[in-house]
Order: C-alpha cells, then structure tokens, then sequence
C-alpha cells in the first residue's frame, strides 16, 4: 500500500482513474485542445547535458512541479538528456481543463522563470550566466493525449504537431536568450488573463 501510494505520484490522475476503472490502451487515448508547454532549465552545469549540482536541479524542478500543480498543469514528462532538462507540461486534460488554461500555462511560466532568475546557476555553467533560467515554448490546439510503449513499460504522453511547435519554440527561445515564446492561439488565449 505505501510503495502504491508512492507510485502513484508518477501517474497522472487521468490514467489512474481509468486504469481503476478497468480501461486502458484506446481508453486514455483522445485528441483534445491542450496547452502544450515545453521548459528547458538553463545553467544547470557545464553543457546543456550537465547537471553539476543534483540539490540545485531538484530545486529548481520542484519549484516548477510546485507552481504547475497551482495554476491547475499536469507536468507529463521530465527529461534529462543530451538536450538538457526539460519538462514537458500540459494544461487541459481531463479533470484539470479550464477556460483560460492559456493565460494559467503562461502565468505560471513566467513566474517560474522569474523565480529561477533569482538563484544562482551553476559556477561550471560556461554561459558566464550568473542566475538559473528557462527557455519555453507553449502552444496551444489539439494534441493527441495517449498510452505509448508496451506491457513491461508504459507512459502517458502527448503527441502532434502542437507539442513539436512548443519544441521549437523552447529551442528557439533557448537560442535566442528569451525565455518565453509562445504561438498565436496561445497569446490570444492568453490576452486577458487568468479567470482566478
């Protein structure tokens, strides 16, 4: 019961309600209208890849897990690769969508990055950076929301051309030295703010 418990921190509510239910595979997968955001973490070590303090990634990390799950996100992937880190993020999905999910995502991107801005990055960062930062890219439209991968190993992920756009537009910011860039829909979801 406790490691269930434990586990189930992992698992977005969605899968977990309907995996209760008895439903998976074609069950949990639908195309819907998702915010789709994707956040890498800059200057946590040497390169992009590197993370040179684990105490500082998880920090900052926690921080965005903190504030995506009060302006009502589901964070679906954390990614530590070649790449950097990066979280995938999403606003809309069942049991979690609101009207102004838009203007949520955007809010809670910006307030991440100014948070982060305030600690310091990595002495090994070879950016001469002085503060932690992100570079993101958010979206909005349909996503295909999905099981992938097989009995042994399965995940919930997002799939399609609104969650490749977020990609770029996080690489792109990354590039660029902005931290957030979002496509058209989302700014003109966003314009008026947040219902809260």
């Amino acid at each position: 019961a406790e490691m269930t418990a434990a586990l189930r921190a992992f698992v977005p509510p969605l899968v977990v309600e309907r995996a209760e239910a008895g439903h998976s595979g074609a069950w949990v997968s639908e195309h819907r209208k998702l915010v789709t955001v994707f956040v890498r973490m800059m200057h946590l070590g040497a390169t992009p890849c590197e993370v040179a303090n684990l105490e500082t990634a998880h920090a900052a990390v926690g921080l965005l897990q903190a504030s995506v799950d009060r302006w009502c996100g589901t964070v679906t992937r954390i990614i530590c690769d070649d790449k950097g880190t990066r979280v995938l993020l999403a606003w809309g999905l069942p049991g979690r969508a609101h009207e102004d999910d838009e203007a949520r995502a955007v809010c809670c991107t910006l307030e991440r990055a100014a948070e982060l801005r305030a600690r310091p990055a990595a002495a090994e960062a070879r950016s001469g950076a002085e503060s932690l930062g992100v570079a993101a890219g958010i979206s909005s439209g349909r996503v295909f929301c999905c099981e992938a991968g097989s009995e042994l190993r399965r995940e919930y992920t997002l799939a399609g051309a609104k969650v490749n756009l977020a990609a770029r537009l996080m690489q792109r910011a990354a590039n660029t030295g902005i931290d957030i860039l979002v496509d058209a829909a989302t700014r003109a979801g966003a314009a008026h703010g947040p219902d809260e």
